[in-house]
């Protein structure tokens, strides 16, 4: 298909003949024409880009390239706008010292991550400035090491450079060419010949080695034509990653695809290019910002003025390789395009809206299937890694701009079109999430430079505004955690700091939804208007091991906030939830649930005035969890688990902040020390006071116990039942028990009305577990049973001692209305019984289908190529008298039914 590429385009499946097809964006060259560029982008370029004066750089590491120039004492940059645009000339403001850029000084990658610097090869202390953030640069920074050699050599290569230079080194031409590549004209071992290689009358000279035969073109009156390495370009044209050959001809250009590093293709010739001269410079670049080549041309000739600029967009701006569409031959086609993120890059530039971070390379994101905005894309220069994007904007249905009057008219695919009403148009649904990528910033917190975007409720003062936002996340922490509640100080490098921050890479910060209801601004643009949910998460980092002498440190993230807005209109209903305490693996042992009351009493006269005070009540649940203990030993390594959960609901905890007309929300302190005031013992409410009425000092926290859940565990060898908080390697389950009653009221209700004793009330309430079928099993027998069945739970008795046995062969189960159901080997009813004793029953084969089903899933793909393709088809039969009840000689009556579904599988 492509030179050198390997592509699935189709998976086949046994089960059924179906297959399902996927499309890969092709690789078609553009035809070979150039046309000029506008001369209001590169008016200001009257000899071109061929001048020592224009470089073609990306000075800000935006992943789009400009073209910078000096002139006089002045550095000057046209940023590239994509589309083939270039801005106006505009003065670089920050420009380091008064070193000029020639061949001495030049702008280089040192590091290898996208950040330009300025290195000066001339003087006593040669060095660089290294490109910052804010158009600034650093301060100067000499090598370490410095070869001397002419710098300004034109045959001089830089190769993989890192922070100085490593001592010189002098290598022999390797006589072998199977080690290393030797030129040579001519010797016992290479013959140089006259011939007529492409039999043009003259004479050619040939010289031919082992495995190689070259010649030079005999062009007539004594001249030969020779390689120029002035016309080899080096790009990857293709997209697949490895590095094409472009040779510049005088009226054509040859391109030869790298086949996977083995070998080139045959040359894909380009005919009707622009002439290419000792005068001419021509560049491979994204011209575009869309991630792909493009060959532009300049020419400092007077006749070509006007014109003197021009490009050939190789690919089109489509990128080959990706993915684009997949067929299920039922109909259904996905489609996918493709942009670069350069494009979100500038679009939000021109919106005055820079990002965070920026990315110094293209990368090519999904647009539409679901229509996607991105921005603030990250790439770690230190990991070297790309760390997704900041914030992306997901548009869930099609925009139709065009739906403002009464109706719109939609093109089909069998170019006809179809109505669709506004009454029955469903506007899109966007979705803004904010991301954790993991970026250092020393002065800010990525959730500090996020905030500007969020939403922000009308008529809101800035400190209202941000008390309603969560606090922000310390990214380095400032103690060493030992255990849950021990930790020391503890300063962390900017090695350690900036993996602090990786940690949280991934993560979400907030999401908001909106629903586009084709409201229009002034510029056109649609209104999103207030969200529908707003929800925000905060996280804390905590190291475990600092960095020391390995290579890395240890670190841990932990979710400890998240508030949700179902509608942050002028009274929403907000919620907040906390971990409290985490162990050592990160998962909460405390934390609490917080629902705020509602601002203001809701309007509508259907609910009462108790109903609206209960809308404004703040409500707090806690919860706390203990933990099995953890095994740790040679070959059995296990994480503690849940064994014993409480949930209690607080009352009297009120807020210290009160700012008018917001919701205040609780800080992670403030709601940790209202809840430790309550659970120290002498604040424990009965269960019975739902209304909290005993809590009669209205400064004093107090809670009251709502639910309990116990499980017990069993030995390995199913002897005994373990300890409270106590597992074996096997973590064999034996009792759960869960708070039903509460003492009181089960003494009250069952022992003090003689129905139980005690005893007995204390042996009902117990629900176990048994890994064998048989109720008079020894612990021997049991173990052996479970050896066997690979320790599955086989019995189970309920409260009420009721068995439900081995499900290993059949089970029949019984509903509280008396309906059996039977399940065989396959686990799935063949017989239901209802309370009338109706049966309905079916036949499974080997593999669980039923024996006749009459379908025709294949219609649509033995009919995709006709004028009208057939949907896929089920059909139901049902006969309205059974086979017992009919009388002799009669027929019973068929009920058909047909349906038909779409690709998708929705039924039509």
């Amino acid at each position: 298909m492509w030179p050198g590429i390997t592509m699935e385009i189709m998976i086949l499946t046994d089960r059924h003949p179906h297959d399902r097809t996927h499309g890969y964006a092709g690789m078609i060259l553009s035809p070979s024409t150039a046309p000029a560029l506008s001369l209001q982008s590169f008016g200001k370029l009257p000899t071109g880009l061929g001048s020592d004066k224009y470089q073609w750089v990306d000075l800000d590491g935006e992943g789009i390239a400009g073209v910078l120039t000096e002139q006089g004492n002045a550095w000057f940059y046209k940023r590239n706008f994509g589309d083939a645009e270039l801005g106006p000339l505009e003065t670089v403001a920050q420009k380091p010292s008064s070193i000029p850029l020639n061949g001495k000084s030049q702008l280089l990658d040192l590091g290898g991550n996208g950040q330009l610097s300025l290195v000066d090869f001339s003087g006593v202390t040669p060095g660089f400035f290294k490109k910052i953030a804010n158009e600034d640069w650093s301060s100067f920074t000499p090598f370490k090491f410095l070869p001397n050699i002419r710098w300004d050599d034109p045959t001089l290569l830089v190769i993989d450079l890192t922070d100085g230079f490593a001592p010189m080194e002098h290598r022999r031409v390797s006589l072998d060419e199977r080690i290393g590549p030797r030129i040579v004209l001519g010797d016992d071992e290479t013959s140089i010949h006259l011939a007529d290689m492409s039999g043009d009358g003259l004479l050619d000279i040939v010289r031919i080695p082992n495995s190689e035969i070259c010649y030079w073109l005999n062009l007539g009156y004594g001249r030969l034509g020779r390689f120029s390495q002035s016309r080899i370009r080096l790009a990857d044209i293709d997209g697949s990653g490895t590095t094409d050959l472009v040779y510049l001809g005088l009226d054509d250009i040859k391109i030869f695809f790298n086949q996977s590093g083995s070998s080139f293709s045959d040359p894909y010739c380009m005919v009707q290019t622009p002439r290419v001269d000792n005068l001419s410079d021509v560049r491979i670049v994204d011209l575009f910002g869309t991630g792909t080549p493009c060959i532009l041309w300049s020419s400092p000739n007077p006749s070509d003025y006007g014109h003197h600029v021009g490009y050939i967009d190789l690919l089109g701006g489509q990128k080959p390789h990706l993915l684009i569409s997949s067929q299920n031959n039922l109909g259904a086609e996905t489609r996918i395009q493709y942009a670069s993120s350069t494009k979100f890059y500038l679009q939000d530039r021109a919106a005055r809206t820079p990002w965070v971070t920026n990315l110094p390379f293209p990368v090519h994101v999904v647009e539409s299937v679901e229509n996607v905005d991105r921005h603030h894309g990250f790439f770690d220069t230190f990991e070297r890694e790309f760390r997704g994007f900041g914030m992306v904007e997901q548009y869930d249905t099609e925009e139709f701009d065009i739906s403002l009057g009464g109706s719109v008219s939609v093109p089909a695919r069998d170019n006809t079109t179809t109505s669709i009403d506004l009454a029955s148009h469903v506007p899109p649904v966007l979705t803004k999430t904010w991301y954790y990528t993991g970026a250092f910033l020393e002065r800010q917190t990525m959730a500090g430079r996020f905030q500007q975007e969020y939403y922000k409720e009308p008529r809101l003062s800035e400190e209202q505004t941000a008390a309603m936002l969560l606090a922000e996340v310390e990214e380095v922490p400032t103690s060493i955690r030992l255990t849950a509640s021990n930790r020391v100080p503890f300063s962390a490098t900017n090695l350690e700091a900036r993996e602090s921050c990786r940690v949280l890479k991934g993560t979400v910060l907030r999401v908001e939804l909106y629903a586009l209801d084709a409201k229009t601004g002034d510029n056109g643009s649609v209104q999103t208007g207030n969200p529908y949910s707003v929800s925000a998460q905060n996280y804390s980092v905590e190291i475990l091991q600092p960095q020391g002498t390995n290579r890395h440190g240890a670190f841990m993230r932990t979710m400890y906030s998240v508030s949700g807005i179902p509608s942050p209109t002028a009274n929403p209903r907000v919620t907040h939830e906390f971990a409290l305490e985490v162990n050592e693996f990160g998962v909460p042992t405390k934390s609490a649930e917080v629902y705020y009351g509602r601002r203001h009493k809701d309007p509508r006269p259907l609910l009462t005035d108790d109903e609206k005070e209960k809308q404004r009540k703040l409500s707090i649940t806690y919860k706390e969890k203990d933990f099995l203990n953890v095994i740790l030993g040679q070959d059995t390594n296990r994480t503690p688990i849940s064994c014993e959960a409480r949930t209690y609901e607080l009352y009297n905890i009120a807020r210290e902040s009160k700012i008018n007309h917001i919701t205040n929300l609780f800080s992670f302190e403030e709601i940790q020390e209202k809840i430790a005031t309550a659970e120290d013992g002498n604040h424990d409410l009965p269960f019975e006071d739902f209304d909290g009425t005993s809590a009669t000092d209205p400064s004093q926290s107090y809670r009251r116990l709502t639910s309990i859940s116990r499980t017990y565990y069993r030995s390995d060898d199913l002897s005994h039942i373990l300890p409270l908080r106590t597992i074996e390697s096997m973590v064999l389950q034996s009792t759960i028990y869960r708070l039903a009653l509460t003492e009181s009221l089960a003494t009250n209700n069952f022992v003090g009305a003689g129905k139980v004793s005690q005893t007995e009330l204390d042996d009902i309430l117990e629900n176990d577990l048994f890994y064998s079928p048989n109720s008079g099993d020894s612990p021997a027998a049991e173990m052996a049973f479970a050896q066997q069945h690979f320790f599955n739970i086989h019995r189970f008795l309920s409260p009420f001692h009721r068995d439900n046995f081995n499900t290993d062969t059949t089970d029949v189960r019984q509903d509280p209305f008396g309906n059996l159901i039977t399940v065989g080997e396959l686990l799935q009813p063949w017989m239901v019984m209802d309370h009338d004793q109706n049966r309905s029953a079916v036949a499974y084969d080997v593999l669980g289908i039923m024996t006749r089903f009459m379908y025709d899933v294949f219609a649509f793909f033995r009919t995709k190529d006709q004028e009208q393709p057939q949907p896929a088809a089920a059909s139901n039969l049902t006969c309205e008298t059974h086979a017992s009840d009919l009388q002799p000689g009669r027929r019973p009556g068929i009920q058909y039914s047909f349906s038909y579904s779409d690709g998708f599988g929705r039924e039509i």
